[in-house]
């Protein structure tokens, strides 16, 4: 799960560069893994993170390498040029290098959205202003740039209106 977010991670970062990359990459490397390491006690809670770390490596040694058999059809390449362009895998190469040198940034929580901020009314009393979190965009936008943006909204439809009749 943790490689197909990493995955996913990328191709959201990089939607140009990595279009050719799908969590099936990973499920291979994965099935290759599990018939190195097969044995259950390697699997075992406590050595989950040295796991995912191997299969990290091995999905990057696969793409230095420029070969991913296909597991159960092992004379497909699925890193093969006609498949997954040399440009697109060595782009993946460094991608996956840099999220393993800065500690994974695409698998940690996204920031925690700030708090409401006090403000002072025109009567001098302190009170939180509202605020909505846009996650799309991951912007926070007060209630009263809201307001403005609606007002502004509303006056450059009529116009438009206005011109076209």
């Amino acid at each position: 799960m943790l490689l197909k977010s990493l995955i996913e991670g990328l191709k959201q970062r990089y939607p140009k560069e990595l279009h050719d990359l799908c969590s099936y990459h990973g499920k291979t490397v994965f099935l290759h893994t599990l018939s190195i390491r097969f044995s259950d006690s390697m699997w075992n809670r406590q050595k989950l993170p040295a796991c995912f770390m191997h299969l990290l490596g091995a999905l990057e040694n696969h793409a230095c390498q420029g070969d991913l058999p296909h597991f159960f059809v092992p004379n497909c390449n699925l890193f093969s040029p006609a498949a997954f362009p040399r440009k697109a895998l060595d782009f993946l190469v460094k991608a996956l290098e840099e999220q393993r040198m800065e500690g994974l940034p695409l698998l940690k929580p996204a920031t925690p959205v700030p708090p409401l901020r006090l403000i002072n009314t025109p009567s001098g009393d302190a009170s939180t202003e509202m605020s909505t979190y846009n996650p799309s965009t991951g912007a926070v936008y007060s209630v009263a740039f809201m307001k403005k943006f609606a007002v502004v909204f509303a006056i450059a439809s009529a116009l438009v209106i206005f011109v076209c009749k």
